[in-house]
């Protein structure tokens, strides 16, 4: 991830991972799966009426102090024991897991783990029990490839085909469908069709911008203001805080617009990850930084980035005599080009090799260590004092050592028991030797 950390993670209540972090990454939003948090209310609980307060806390977005008021409600609820131990705990990690304290906090519209499970669903239906090692991975394979057909697909669908306009705002709708991918644009959609059921209380003047208090038609009691800044640095707030939530601008956003005659979405309220273009970008973004570098997945993407260009540039122009001469003569032109990228390539590469230096992506030799419960292995030009049995042959130079068998192959045909003290050894330390045997195997190797 090049040193960057997540804003925000999800998990299932792990106390461990928890702990784990809030050390490592301290800056982090950290949300409980509400699934998880909704599973174990029902299991401490066990009371209906106590349940649907305590789902209210979780899902409602209730302002901070309304909030308050209905965990009392909730304890003074609370009969037994265990019932009231569970509400303390979970209200000290409130936090964590309250719809009403993570307000404003991104996490990309997820409140439960269900994306990375259905991910693992997705991968085990091409597995089976009992798969073997080199099968899983072409399974795997096989899984990726479905899931990049759908992406492509997708894609696909939304460079190819116009949706119908349904809205009465219908340049913001148009521009959305332009810039947002599909699923995205149905969600904007939704929320540019919502803000027709809003009405403005009053609009106040503060401080250079306009302050809307808007409510929804038939519910008059709850309020939402929004602030509007013009000008240059155009932008617009909303105390529901969906857009900081979620990256998809709010209904009440929507109704500022209208009563601004704003014929464009604001840049400041538009997030690239939801955009069509956010992949293709963030290729380009990466392959600028790393121009220099020796990564061998850099070098991967960019050779497929430009394999894919250069794909769709012979495809069209095949289709015509006159493309193909034309494209023909820039390939010619393009020879030289190439031959000075492979002069640079092979002068960056005699570099390593004078520096005596490797990329650091280049798998070396594992280094060789002594293990425990093994015999060690050493290789040594020197004599090893102990009793030791040394065998010579005139044929080879050098010596080697085998814990503390020595065979030394200097240029003598002597044999002897003898270690380098010249004394012969302790026949009473459990080691024995049969010269004669050890003759016959020496002449048969011969």
């Amino acid at each position: 991830m090049k040193d960057k950390k997540p804003i925000s993670i999800l998990t299932d209540g792990d106390e461990a991972m928890r702990k784990a972090i809030d050390d490592v990454f301290p800056m982090s939003n950290h949300r409980l799966c509400s699934w998880h948090v909704s599973r174990n209310a029902q299991t401490n609980l066990k009371d209906d009426e106590l349940l649907r307060n305590f789902q209210a806390c979780l899902w409602e977005p209730f302002a901070l102090d309304e909030f308050e008021k209905k965990w009392e409600v909730l304890r003074e609820r609370a009969s037994t024991p265990k019932q009231k131990e569970w509400l303390e705990m979970m209200y000290a990690k409130r936090d964590s897991w309250a719809e009403s304290c993570l307000r404003g906090k991104f996490f990309g519209g997820m409140c439960t783990t269900q994306r990375v499970e259905s991910m693992n669903k997705y991968v085990k239906d091409y597995l089976r029990k009992g798969v073997k090692l080199f099968e899983c991975i072409p399974a795997i394979d096989r899984a990726m490839l479905r899931l990049r057909n759908t992406t492509a697909k997708d894609g696909f669908n939304a460079k190819y085909s116009t949706p119908v306009l349904k809205t009465a705002l219908t340049k913001l709708e148009q521009q959305a469908y332009l810039i947002y991918t599909h699923r995205c644009f149905v969600l904007v959609r939704e929320e540019i069709e919502a803000c027709s059921a809003l009405i403005h209380d009053k609009v106040m003047y503060n401080f250079g911008g306009r302050v809307y208090v808007l409510s929804k038609y038939g519910e008059s009691h709850n309020n939402w203001t929004c602030v509007y800044h013009g000008g240059e640095n155009m932008r617009i707030e909303c105390g529901c805080r969906k857009y900081e939530s979620e990256g998809i601008p709010c209904c009440h956003l929507f109704y500022v617009m209208k009563c601004e005659h704003l014929t464009e979405i604001p840049p400041t309220l538009i997030m690239k990850r939801w955009t069509k273009s956010a992949q293709s970008d963030t290729c380009t973004e990466c392959f600028d930084k790393g121009k220099d570098t020796t990564n061998e997945g850099v070098e991967m993407a960019r050779y497929g980035s430009l394999s894919a260009m250069s794909n769709k540039v012979c495809f069209y122009a095949s289709k015509s005599a006159d493309g193909y001469a034309m494209l023909r003569n820039e390939f010619s032109r393009w020879e030289g080009i190439c031959e000075g990228l492979r002069e640079k390539e092979e002068e960056t590469s005699l570099k390593l090799g004078s520096a005596r230096q490797c990329p650091p992506n280049i798998v070396k030799d594992p280094k060789i260590v002594r293990t425990k419960g093994s015999e060690s292995y050493q290789y040594s030009t020197e004599k090893v004092p102990s009793p030791d049995i040394s065998y010579s042959y005139a044929s080879e130079m050098g010596s080697q050592c085998k814990g503390n068998y020595v065979v030394d192959l200097s240029g003598s045909d002597s044999f002897s028991t003898a270690d380098g003290t010249g004394s012969t050894p302790n026949t009473d330390d459990g080691f024995s030797f049969d010269n004669d045997l050890v003759m016959d195997k020496m002449l048969s190797y011969d």
